[in-house]
């Protein structure tokens, strides 16, 4: 896997997450990371023709992951398909959304791009806040806008879900996870019962939300 996107990846450590959740699960995923702190997915195409080394990752990948610095910007569309250029005909290629992540035209073109897949984190962080009582705080470091580690944990096995297509509740969690320290709920089975009722909302979503967005106004 290729993770080409900045700190706002980076700083939480979704890439070591999802590493995590694949071991957990019996898969092996190995992560080669090119996240520039500050920035945009225009600056890591001109790192990647400086970097040999980068060429030659992002031409074996399995799984290509991007994800842009704060909003998006004119060529953010036209930069995602050069990515997929220097790919294999193979690789699977994701965009990342953050909460940063509002354009709608700019999704839509993602979502008809039969080689581009979409991973909506954001989505995961409203249904935590929306539907099951998390603080939106509880998502920032704090102090900061980056995600915090409630963030990761949440967001990088939602994020190996999308990629492997095991769904969240799938999951084989055991009482020693990391992942139980985030969720709510005073004793083991609560904090179970309140994993499941969490992700049993997330999964649909995974599977609808790319052509759902294809039918955004």
């Amino acid at each position: 896997m290729v993770y080409v996107g900045n700190s706002l990846l980076q700083v939480p450590g979704i890439p070591e997450k999802v590493e995590t959740y694949a071991k957990n699960s019996g898969y092996q995923f190995i992560s080669h990371s090119y996240l520039l702190s500050g920035g945009t997915l225009a600056k890591s195409l001109e790192r990647a023709e400086l970097l040999d080394e980068m060429k030659q990752d992002l031409l074996n990948a399995d799984v290509l992951v991007l994800q842009e610095y704060g909003d998006h910007y004119e060529t953010t569309y036209e930069d995602i398909c050069k990515f997929v250029q220097l790919c294999g005909e193979d690789t699977e290629v994701y965009y990342y959304m953050t909460e940063f992540d509002y354009d709608n035209v700019l999704l839509k073109k993602i979502a008809f791009d039969e080689r581009v897949h979409l991973i909506p984190a954001v989505a995961m962080v409203e249904i935590a806040t929306i539907d099951m009582g998390y603080e939106y705080d509880q998502m920032l470091k704090p102090g900061d806008y980056h995600p915090s580690q409630t963030y990761a944990h949440l967001c990088g096995l939602f994020t190996f879900s999308a990629i492997s297509g095991q769904k969240c509740v799938d999951y084989p969690l055991t009482e020693n996870d990391m992942i139980l320290k985030y969720m709510k709920g005073e004793t083991l089975e609560e904090k179970k019962a309140f994993f499941e009722e969490m992700y049993g909302l997330v999964d649909p979503m995974t599977w609808y939300y790319e052509e759902a967005v294809k039918n955004w106004e």
